[in-house]
């Protein structure tokens, strides 16, 4: 028997639409009930110091009680993303890891010239002060040095900043020619 041309091709189109146009395919949805994901970053508050130059040496220009050495800068970089909003004396202090009998080590703030990095809207020179307004003799207890006024909440509570920090030593008795005398000094920033 002779199968018709049209039939057949018919028959091949049927069975091709039928494959392609069905299929058997099951679909469900399905939910894992949803993961809470909480985005956080942890508060920080860090500052890192550098005197011009590293290291540094002052030297005296006369051995009478009472004279000052040269004066050098010590920069003190402070971050920080969470700073309480109360008002803080405390909010950097100073101190030295042993005294010299002789000499006075003195540091003064420079909280005026404080200069923002990367930015603005956290504390700037406005919120903070020094605390004493001249040079302080640091001790090895912590002293009160730079002071943070009242800030709104969420809108000051960073910082990204440098203050400048005077420091000198002053002879407190006459002294013959001596080498050799060092201190440590520690800028601590607080946050409480």
């Amino acid at each position: 028997m002779k199968i018709p041309k049209i039939m057949l091709v018919s028959m091949l189109i049927f069975g091709l639409s039928f494959g392609l146009g069905t299929s058997n395919v099951w679909a469900a949805t399905a939910n894992d009930g949803g993961s809470l994901v909480t985005m956080q970053q942890q508060s920080s508050l860090s500052i890192v110091t550098a005197a011009s130059g590293g290291d540094t040496t002052m030297d005296f220009a006369d051995e009478a009680s009472g004279t000052d050495s040269d004066t050098i800068t010590l920069n003190a970089t402070i971050v920080g993303n969470a700073v309480v909003v109360g008002a803080l004396s405390n909010f950097v202090t100073g101190a030295i890891d042993a005294a010299i009998s002789f000499i006075d080590i003195k540091i003064d703030p420079n909280s005026a010239g404080l200069t923002e990095n990367g930015g603005s809207g956290g504390l700037d020179a406005t919120d903070l002060s020094d605390s004493s307004g001249a040079f302080t003799t640091l001790t090895t207890s912590p002293t009160n040095l730079v002071a943070k006024a009242v800030v709104a909440a969420g809108a000051k509570q960073t910082i990204d900043a440098t203050i400048p920090f005077s420091v000198k030593g002053t002879l407190t008795s006459a002294q013959p020619a001596f080498s050799g005398e060092t201190a440590t000094i520690t800028l601590t920033v607080n946050d409480a």
